[in-house]
Protein backbone atom coordinates (compact mmCIF):
# COMPACT_ATOMS: atom_id res chain seq x y z
CA UNK A 1 0.00 0.00 0.00
CA UNK A 2 3.03 2.49 0.44
CA UNK A 3 4.44 1.52 -2.37
CA UNK A 4 1.19 2.59 -4.21
CA UNK A 5 1.18 5.90 -2.72
CA UNK A 6 3.89 6.79 -3.33
CA UNK A 7 3.92 5.72 -6.77
CA UNK A 8 0.28 7.93 -6.98
CA UNK A 9 2.39 11.14 -5.21
CA UNK A 10 4.90 10.61 -7.89
CA UNK A 11 2.27 10.60 -11.03
CA UNK A 12 0.65 13.77 -9.36
CA UNK A 13 3.88 15.43 -9.27
CA UNK A 14 4.77 14.76 -12.58
CA UNK A 15 1.12 15.50 -13.90
CA UNK A 16 1.57 19.09 -12.39
CA UNK A 17 5.16 19.48 -14.18
CA UNK A 18 3.44 18.69 -17.32
CA UNK A 19 0.74 20.96 -16.65
CA UNK A 20 2.83 23.80 -15.32
CA UNK A 21 5.79 23.27 -18.36
CA UNK A 22 2.04 23.30 -20.95
CA UNK A 23 1.17 26.90 -19.41
CA UNK A 24 2.50 29.98 -20.96
CA UNK A 25 3.68 32.40 -18.72
CA UNK A 26 1.22 35.61 -18.33
CA UNK A 27 2.48 38.26 -20.46
CA UNK A 28 3.18 41.17 -17.48
CA UNK A 29 1.96 44.55 -18.84
CA UNK A 30 2.08 47.80 -16.82
CA UNK A 31 -0.14 50.25 -17.99
CA UNK A 32 0.37 53.83 -17.07
CA UNK A 33 -3.14 56.03 -17.02
CA UNK A 34 -6.12 55.24 -15.91
CA UNK A 35 -8.06 56.62 -18.56
CA UNK A 36 -10.50 55.55 -20.79
CA UNK A 37 -7.71 54.17 -22.87
CA UNK A 38 -5.87 52.65 -20.15
CA UNK A 39 -9.23 51.06 -18.79
CA UNK A 40 -9.97 49.42 -21.55
CA UNK A 41 -6.70 47.59 -22.48
CA UNK A 42 -6.96 46.04 -18.91
CA UNK A 43 -10.67 45.21 -19.80
CA UNK A 44 -9.20 44.14 -23.05
CA UNK A 45 -6.28 41.62 -21.45
CA UNK A 46 -8.37 39.94 -18.97
CA UNK A 47 -11.43 38.77 -21.69
CA UNK A 48 -9.80 38.54 -24.61
CA UNK A 49 -8.88 34.70 -26.14
CA UNK A 50 -5.21 34.23 -26.23
CA UNK A 51 -1.96 34.21 -24.20
CA UNK A 52 -3.01 34.71 -20.47
CA UNK A 53 -1.89 38.60 -19.74
CA UNK A 54 -1.66 40.25 -16.38
CA UNK A 55 -2.22 43.81 -16.52
CA UNK A 56 -1.95 46.54 -13.61
CA UNK A 57 -3.34 49.89 -14.32
CA UNK A 58 -1.16 53.20 -12.63
CA UNK A 59 -2.78 56.07 -12.14
CA UNK A 60 -1.01 59.22 -10.90
CA UNK A 61 -4.10 60.64 -9.01
CA UNK A 62 -4.54 59.45 -5.78
CA UNK A 63 -8.83 59.37 -6.64
CA UNK A 64 -10.92 58.90 -8.81
CA UNK A 65 -12.57 62.18 -8.44
CA UNK A 66 -16.34 62.09 -9.42
CA UNK A 67 -18.16 64.99 -11.60
CA UNK A 68 -14.67 66.01 -13.34
CA UNK A 69 -14.79 66.45 -16.49
CA UNK A 70 -17.09 66.86 -19.72
CA UNK A 71 -18.94 64.55 -21.98
CA UNK A 72 -17.79 61.80 -24.53
CA UNK A 73 -19.33 61.00 -27.71
CA UNK A 74 -18.93 57.22 -27.98
CA UNK A 75 -19.34 55.50 -31.54
CA UNK A 76 -16.47 53.38 -32.38
CA UNK A 77 -15.66 53.15 -28.68
CA UNK A 78 -19.07 51.78 -28.23
CA UNK A 79 -18.56 49.19 -30.59
CA UNK A 80 -15.20 48.15 -28.99
CA UNK A 81 -16.59 47.99 -25.43
CA UNK A 82 -19.71 46.27 -26.77
CA UNK A 83 -17.22 43.43 -27.86
CA UNK A 84 -15.36 43.75 -24.53
CA UNK A 85 -18.66 43.39 -22.48
CA UNK A 86 -19.06 46.76 -21.35
CA UNK A 87 -22.15 48.47 -22.19
CA UNK A 88 -22.65 51.88 -22.35
CA UNK A 89 -26.11 51.66 -22.82
CA UNK A 90 -26.60 51.47 -19.28
CA UNK A 91 -25.28 54.24 -18.63
CA UNK A 92 -24.96 56.53 -21.24
CA UNK A 93 -27.33 58.27 -23.72
CA UNK A 94 -28.17 57.27 -27.31
CA UNK A 95 -26.93 59.99 -29.52
CA UNK A 96 -29.21 60.06 -32.86
CA UNK A 97 -28.54 62.87 -34.64
CA UNK A 98 -26.51 65.86 -34.86
CA UNK A 99 -28.01 69.49 -36.12
CA UNK A 100 -25.32 72.57 -37.18
CA UNK A 101 -27.49 76.09 -37.40
CA UNK A 102 -25.92 79.65 -37.83
CA UNK A 103 -27.37 81.65 -34.95
CA UNK A 104 -30.06 83.14 -36.19
CA UNK A 105 -31.45 80.08 -36.59
CA UNK A 106 -30.59 78.78 -40.69
CA UNK A 107 -30.29 74.77 -40.82
CA UNK A 108 -26.92 74.43 -42.53
CA UNK A 109 -26.64 70.17 -42.04
CA UNK A 110 -28.35 67.87 -40.00
CA UNK A 111 -27.25 63.90 -40.09
CA UNK A 112 -28.80 61.21 -38.79
CA UNK A 113 -26.43 59.20 -36.99
CA UNK A 114 -27.92 56.01 -36.51
CA UNK A 115 -29.16 55.51 -40.18
CA UNK A 116 -25.61 56.70 -41.13
CA UNK A 117 -23.74 53.68 -39.16
CA UNK A 118 -26.50 51.62 -39.83
CA UNK A 119 -26.26 51.99 -43.40
CA UNK A 120 -22.63 52.02 -43.06
CA UNK A 121 -22.90 48.55 -41.61
CA UNK A 122 -21.47 49.18 -37.52
CA UNK A 123 -21.57 45.71 -35.98
CA UNK A 124 -23.39 46.51 -33.37
CA UNK A 125 -26.30 48.17 -35.09
CA UNK A 126 -29.45 46.31 -35.53
CA UNK A 127 -33.24 47.74 -36.48
CA UNK A 128 -32.88 49.17 -32.55
CA UNK A 129 -30.07 49.03 -31.18
CA UNK A 130 -28.22 52.19 -31.00
CA UNK A 131 -24.55 52.42 -31.85
CA UNK A 132 -23.31 55.99 -30.86
CA UNK A 133 -23.95 57.21 -27.28
CA UNK A 134 -23.02 60.60 -25.24
CA UNK A 135 -21.72 59.67 -21.67
CA UNK A 136 -19.76 61.73 -19.33
CA UNK A 137 -16.11 60.68 -18.46
CA UNK A 138 -16.98 59.92 -15.02
CA UNK A 139 -19.52 57.48 -15.76
CA UNK A 140 -17.36 56.06 -18.69
CA UNK A 141 -14.52 55.45 -16.16
CA UNK A 142 -17.12 54.07 -13.86
CA UNK A 143 -17.87 51.35 -15.91
CA UNK A 144 -14.63 50.57 -16.95
CA UNK A 145 -13.36 50.74 -13.13
CA UNK A 146 -16.48 48.01 -12.64
CA UNK A 147 -15.27 45.71 -15.47
CA UNK A 148 -11.99 44.82 -14.16
CA UNK A 149 -10.53 42.11 -11.89
CA UNK A 150 -10.28 43.63 -7.94
CA UNK A 151 -6.73 45.05 -7.81
CA UNK A 152 -6.05 46.09 -11.35
CA UNK A 153 -6.56 49.94 -10.87
CA UNK A 154 -4.11 51.54 -8.52
CA UNK A 155 -3.91 55.21 -7.50
CA UNK A 156 -1.57 57.66 -6.31
CA UNK A 157 1.37 55.78 -8.52
CA UNK A 158 2.91 58.31 -10.83
CA UNK A 159 4.40 57.09 -13.28
CA UNK A 160 8.85 57.86 -12.77
CA UNK A 161 11.07 55.92 -15.29
CA UNK A 162 11.75 52.88 -16.95
CA UNK A 163 14.74 51.11 -17.80
CA UNK A 164 14.94 48.12 -20.27
CA UNK A 165 16.41 44.48 -19.16
CA UNK A 166 18.94 43.34 -20.67
CA UNK A 167 18.28 41.11 -23.67
CA UNK A 168 15.37 43.01 -24.40
CA UNK A 169 13.13 40.61 -22.44
CA UNK A 170 11.18 43.19 -19.92
CA UNK A 171 11.38 46.43 -18.56
CA UNK A 172 12.20 48.10 -14.79
CA UNK A 173 9.46 50.26 -13.98
CA UNK A 174 9.53 52.73 -11.03
CA UNK A 175 5.59 54.13 -10.27
CA UNK A 176 5.74 56.11 -7.41
CA UNK A 177 7.97 54.74 -4.79
CA UNK A 178 7.08 51.47 -6.01
CA UNK A 179 9.85 49.37 -8.31
CA UNK A 180 8.40 46.74 -10.72
CA UNK A 181 9.19 44.09 -13.20
CA UNK A 182 6.91 44.20 -16.25
CA UNK A 183 7.09 42.41 -19.98
CA UNK A 184 5.62 45.34 -21.77
CA UNK A 185 5.17 49.41 -20.65
CA UNK A 186 1.92 50.66 -21.81
CA UNK A 187 2.09 54.77 -21.79
CA UNK A 188 -1.64 55.47 -21.74
CA UNK A 189 -1.03 58.68 -19.78
CA UNK A 190 -2.03 61.67 -22.46
CA UNK A 191 -0.65 64.34 -24.39
CA UNK A 192 1.97 65.19 -21.45
CA UNK A 193 2.85 61.96 -21.22
CA UNK A 194 5.46 61.17 -18.99
CA UNK A 195 5.95 57.82 -20.40
CA UNK A 196 6.53 60.04 -24.14
CA UNK A 197 9.02 62.50 -21.86
CA UNK A 198 10.95 59.94 -20.05
CA UNK A 199 11.30 57.11 -22.31
CA UNK A 200 11.40 58.43 -25.77
CA UNK A 201 14.63 61.05 -25.62
CA UNK A 202 14.86 64.40 -27.32
CA UNK A 203 15.93 63.15 -30.95
CA UNK A 204 16.54 65.98 -33.57
CA UNK A 205 12.69 65.30 -35.18
CA UNK A 206 11.05 65.17 -31.45
CA UNK A 207 10.25 68.70 -31.55
CA UNK A 208 8.07 68.28 -34.46
CA UNK A 209 6.18 65.80 -32.23
CA UNK A 210 5.37 68.11 -29.49
CA UNK A 211 1.95 69.09 -28.03
CA UNK A 212 1.16 72.21 -30.94
CA UNK A 213 -1.41 74.70 -29.63
CA UNK A 214 -4.41 75.45 -31.80
CA UNK A 215 -5.13 78.84 -30.95
CA UNK A 216 -8.25 77.78 -29.75
CA UNK A 217 -9.90 78.21 -26.41
CA UNK A 218 -12.49 75.85 -25.07
CA UNK A 219 -15.04 76.30 -21.80
CA UNK A 220 -17.47 73.47 -20.79
CA UNK A 221 -20.58 74.63 -18.68
CA UNK A 222 -21.89 71.11 -17.20
CA UNK A 223 -25.61 71.53 -15.98
CA UNK A 224 -28.46 69.28 -14.33
CA UNK A 225 -30.33 67.27 -17.04
CA UNK A 226 -33.42 69.56 -18.23
CA UNK A 227 -31.92 72.25 -19.26
CA UNK A 228 -32.57 71.74 -22.94
CA UNK A 229 -35.41 72.27 -25.23
CA UNK A 230 -37.79 69.33 -24.84
CA UNK A 231 -37.02 65.86 -27.39
CA UNK A 232 -33.44 67.63 -27.56
CA UNK A 233 -31.75 64.84 -25.44
CA UNK A 234 -30.52 62.45 -28.29
CA UNK A 235 -29.78 65.41 -30.31
CA UNK A 236 -26.38 67.41 -30.74
CA UNK A 237 -27.29 71.04 -31.52
CA UNK A 238 -24.15 72.84 -33.06
CA UNK A 239 -24.89 76.85 -33.02
CA UNK A 240 -22.19 78.45 -35.28
CA UNK A 241 -21.35 81.95 -34.59
CA UNK A 242 -18.64 84.80 -35.10
CA UNK A 243 -15.05 83.30 -34.39
CA UNK A 244 -16.36 80.54 -32.50
CA UNK A 245 -19.56 77.67 -31.67
CA UNK A 246 -21.12 76.18 -29.29
CA UNK A 247 -22.11 72.61 -28.79
CA UNK A 248 -24.80 71.78 -26.86
CA UNK A 249 -25.88 68.28 -25.78
CA UNK A 250 -27.31 66.21 -22.96
CA UNK A 251 -25.41 63.02 -21.80
CA UNK A 252 -26.06 60.05 -19.31
CA UNK A 253 -23.78 60.42 -15.84
CA UNK A 254 -25.22 57.23 -14.66
CA UNK A 255 -28.46 55.19 -14.63
CA UNK A 256 -31.21 57.41 -14.92
CA UNK A 257 -29.03 60.73 -14.60
CA UNK A 258 -28.45 63.41 -17.07
CA UNK A 259 -26.26 66.09 -17.66
CA UNK A 260 -26.71 68.83 -20.27
CA UNK A 261 -23.36 70.15 -21.11
CA UNK A 262 -22.59 73.51 -23.29
CA UNK A 263 -19.14 73.66 -24.93
CA UNK A 264 -17.78 77.10 -26.06
CA UNK A 265 -14.95 76.60 -29.08
CA UNK A 266 -13.57 80.49 -29.94
CA UNK A 267 -10.50 81.99 -31.13
CA UNK A 268 -12.15 85.71 -31.46
CA UNK A 269 -13.81 86.00 -27.80
CA UNK A 270 -10.68 84.44 -26.75
CA UNK A 271 -8.21 86.78 -28.05
CA UNK A 272 -9.96 89.44 -26.24
CA UNK A 273 -10.06 87.77 -23.27
CA UNK A 274 -6.86 87.12 -23.53
CA UNK A 275 -6.83 83.63 -22.60
CA UNK A 276 -5.17 82.27 -25.55
CA UNK A 277 -1.92 80.92 -24.62
CA UNK A 278 -3.03 79.77 -21.03
CA UNK A 279 -2.28 76.85 -19.63
CA UNK A 280 -3.95 73.34 -21.01
CA UNK A 281 -5.97 72.45 -17.65
CA UNK A 282 -5.13 69.10 -18.44
CA UNK A 283 -5.88 67.97 -14.63
CA UNK A 284 -9.64 69.10 -15.32
CA UNK A 285 -9.42 71.77 -12.20
CA UNK A 286 -13.07 73.28 -12.08
CA UNK A 287 -13.12 76.99 -12.70
CA UNK A 288 -14.47 80.32 -10.49
CA UNK A 289 -17.46 82.29 -11.53
CA UNK A 290 -15.08 84.39 -13.74
CA UNK A 291 -15.05 81.24 -15.80
CA UNK A 292 -19.15 81.35 -16.47
CA UNK A 293 -18.81 85.56 -16.65
CA UNK A 294 -16.18 84.65 -19.16
CA UNK A 295 -18.53 82.23 -20.82
CA UNK A 296 -21.66 84.24 -21.26
CA UNK A 297 -19.87 87.32 -22.74
CA UNK A 298 -18.51 85.17 -24.86
CA UNK A 299 -21.50 83.67 -25.72
CA UNK A 300 -23.02 87.09 -26.46
CA UNK A 301 -19.85 88.06 -28.63
CA UNK A 302 -20.95 85.11 -31.01
CA UNK A 303 -24.70 86.16 -30.94
CA UNK A 304 -25.33 82.29 -29.06
CA UNK A 305 -29.45 81.40 -28.66
CA UNK A 306 -31.30 81.19 -25.83
CA UNK A 307 -30.43 77.02 -25.46
CA UNK A 308 -26.87 78.14 -24.96
CA UNK A 309 -27.66 81.13 -22.54
CA UNK A 310 -29.70 78.87 -20.65
CA UNK A 311 -27.45 75.75 -20.03
CA UNK A 312 -24.52 78.45 -19.03
CA UNK A 313 -26.56 80.10 -16.82
CA UNK A 314 -27.95 77.11 -15.26
CA UNK A 315 -24.47 75.06 -15.03
CA UNK A 316 -22.62 74.01 -11.74
CA UNK A 317 -19.29 73.39 -13.01
CA UNK A 318 -16.82 74.79 -15.68
CA UNK A 319 -13.61 74.14 -17.06
CA UNK A 320 -11.57 76.01 -19.53
CA UNK A 321 -8.40 74.57 -21.58
CA UNK A 322 -6.94 75.27 -24.62
CA UNK A 323 -7.04 72.74 -27.04
CA UNK A 324 -3.90 71.27 -28.14
CA UNK A 325 -2.72 68.28 -30.57
CA UNK A 326 0.48 65.82 -30.87
CA UNK A 327 1.15 64.79 -34.66
CA UNK A 328 1.71 61.05 -34.62
CA UNK A 329 4.90 60.26 -33.78
CA UNK A 330 6.86 58.17 -36.03
CA UNK A 331 7.78 55.25 -33.69
CA UNK A 332 5.51 54.68 -31.07
CA UNK A 333 7.71 51.73 -29.31
CA UNK A 334 11.16 51.77 -28.10
CA UNK A 335 13.51 49.05 -26.93
CA UNK A 336 10.93 46.53 -27.57
CA UNK A 337 9.15 46.61 -24.62
CA UNK A 338 7.69 49.80 -24.19
CA UNK A 339 4.71 51.60 -26.47
CA UNK A 340 2.70 54.92 -26.66
CA UNK A 341 -0.59 54.83 -27.25
CA UNK A 342 -3.70 57.04 -27.14
CA UNK A 343 -3.37 61.15 -26.68
CA UNK A 344 0.31 60.52 -25.57
CA UNK A 345 1.05 58.89 -29.46
CA UNK A 346 -1.46 60.82 -31.62
CA UNK A 347 -3.77 63.41 -29.50
CA UNK A 348 -6.51 65.14 -31.73
CA UNK A 349 -8.51 68.00 -31.40
CA UNK A 350 -11.80 67.36 -30.73
CA UNK A 351 -13.74 68.60 -33.40
CA UNK A 352 -14.90 65.39 -34.23
CA UNK A 353 -15.39 63.75 -30.41
CA UNK A 354 -12.51 60.77 -31.59
CA UNK A 355 -10.03 61.38 -28.18
CA UNK A 356 -11.64 58.78 -26.48
CA UNK A 357 -13.00 56.93 -29.10
CA UNK A 358 -9.72 56.01 -30.84
CA UNK A 359 -7.47 55.13 -27.54
CA UNK A 360 -10.12 52.70 -26.84
CA UNK A 361 -9.54 51.31 -30.76
CA UNK A 362 -5.57 51.27 -29.83
CA UNK A 363 -6.19 49.88 -26.53
CA UNK A 364 -8.20 46.79 -27.85
CA UNK A 365 -6.03 46.68 -31.22
CA UNK A 366 -3.13 46.65 -28.78
CA UNK A 367 -4.56 43.80 -26.99
CA UNK A 368 -5.58 41.47 -29.61
CA UNK A 369 -1.62 41.49 -30.86
CA UNK A 370 -0.02 40.90 -27.16
CA UNK A 371 -2.44 38.01 -26.73
CA UNK A 372 -0.96 36.56 -29.95
CA UNK A 373 2.32 37.10 -28.47
CA UNK A 374 3.93 33.02 -28.54
CA UNK A 375 5.33 31.66 -25.34
CA UNK A 376 8.99 32.79 -24.83
CA UNK A 377 8.51 35.07 -28.07
CA UNK A 378 9.13 38.81 -27.16
CA UNK A 379 6.32 41.52 -27.62
CA UNK A 380 8.64 43.79 -29.99
CA UNK A 381 6.77 42.25 -32.87
CA UNK A 382 3.61 43.31 -31.36
CA UNK A 383 4.32 46.47 -30.73
CA UNK A 384 5.49 46.85 -34.29
CA UNK A 385 2.11 45.77 -35.95
CA UNK A 386 0.16 47.87 -33.28
CA UNK A 387 1.82 51.03 -34.87
CA UNK A 388 1.21 49.97 -38.82
CA UNK A 389 -2.55 49.16 -37.98
CA UNK A 390 -3.34 52.46 -35.85
CA UNK A 391 -1.08 55.36 -37.58
CA UNK A 392 -3.26 55.35 -40.86
CA UNK A 393 -6.28 55.52 -39.12
CA UNK A 394 -5.12 57.99 -36.20
CA UNK A 395 -3.35 60.66 -38.49
CA UNK A 396 -6.04 60.85 -40.48
CA UNK A 397 -9.06 61.72 -38.08
CA UNK A 398 -6.45 64.14 -36.37
CA UNK A 399 -5.71 66.19 -39.68
CA UNK A 400 -9.64 66.14 -40.25
CA UNK A 401 -10.33 67.39 -36.72
CA UNK A 402 -7.74 70.17 -36.85
CA UNK A 403 -9.06 71.07 -40.38
CA UNK A 404 -12.29 70.90 -39.15
CA UNK A 405 -11.43 73.36 -35.87
CA UNK A 406 -10.30 75.92 -38.13
CA UNK A 407 -12.99 76.39 -40.40
CA UNK A 408 -16.01 76.11 -37.24
CA UNK A 409 -14.15 78.97 -35.72
CA UNK A 410 -13.86 81.64 -38.31
CA UNK A 411 -15.05 85.06 -38.29
CA UNK A 412 -15.94 87.68 -40.29
CA UNK A 413 -12.53 89.29 -40.46
CA UNK A 414 -10.36 85.61 -41.07
CA UNK A 415 -9.60 83.79 -43.92
CA UNK A 416 -11.41 82.29 -45.64
CA UNK A 417 -14.07 83.74 -42.90
CA UNK A 418 -17.19 82.99 -41.32
CA UNK A 419 -18.97 82.94 -44.80
CA UNK A 420 -17.04 80.40 -46.18
CA UNK A 421 -17.40 78.18 -43.23
CA UNK A 422 -21.11 78.50 -43.20
CA UNK A 423 -21.16 77.34 -46.99
CA UNK A 424 -19.07 74.28 -46.41
CA UNK A 425 -21.01 73.00 -44.00
CA UNK A 426 -24.27 73.52 -46.29
CA UNK A 427 -22.33 71.81 -48.98
CA UNK A 428 -20.73 69.11 -47.37
CA UNK A 429 -24.40 68.24 -45.71
CA UNK A 430 -25.93 68.51 -49.00
CA UNK A 431 -23.38 66.02 -50.92
CA UNK A 432 -22.90 63.58 -47.94
CA UNK A 433 -19.52 64.35 -47.18
CA UNK A 434 -20.17 64.99 -43.82
CA UNK A 435 -22.03 61.97 -43.23
CA UNK A 436 -18.29 59.98 -44.55
CA UNK A 437 -16.17 62.52 -42.23
CA UNK A 438 -18.36 61.28 -39.39
CA UNK A 439 -18.29 57.32 -40.16
CA UNK A 440 -14.73 57.21 -41.24
CA UNK A 441 -14.51 57.74 -37.01
CA UNK A 442 -17.59 56.01 -35.89
CA UNK A 443 -16.33 52.98 -37.45
CA UNK A 444 -13.45 50.94 -35.64
CA UNK A 445 -10.41 50.31 -38.21
CA UNK A 446 -7.22 48.65 -37.82
CA UNK A 447 -8.35 46.78 -34.35
CA UNK A 448 -8.58 43.24 -35.60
Amino acid sequence: RGEGQREGKGMAVGLMLLLSLAAPAPLRVAIAGGGPGGLTLARALSSLPGRPCVATVYEAQSELRPAVGGGLQLSSGADVLDRLGVDVSRVGKPLRSVLSRKTNGDRLLQLDVQAAMRAAGASRIGESADGAFAITRTALQAALVASLPEGTLLLGMPFKSATPTKGGQGVTCVFGDETIEADVLVGFDGISSSVATKCFGNGPLDSIFQPTSSGIRVIFCIAPGGMRPDGSVSQFHQWLGDGGYALSASYGAGTDHVEDMVVLCSTTAAMQDGEIGKSENTGWEAGDGMVKERALRQAAVAGMPPEVIKVIKGSERFYETEVRFRLPRLGWSRHGSIVLAGDAAHAMPPFLGQGANQAICDAYALASLLKRVAPGGTPAGALAAFERARLLPTTVLLLNSRILGFLETQSADSFPGAAFRDLFFFVTGKLGIAKMIFLDGAIPKGID
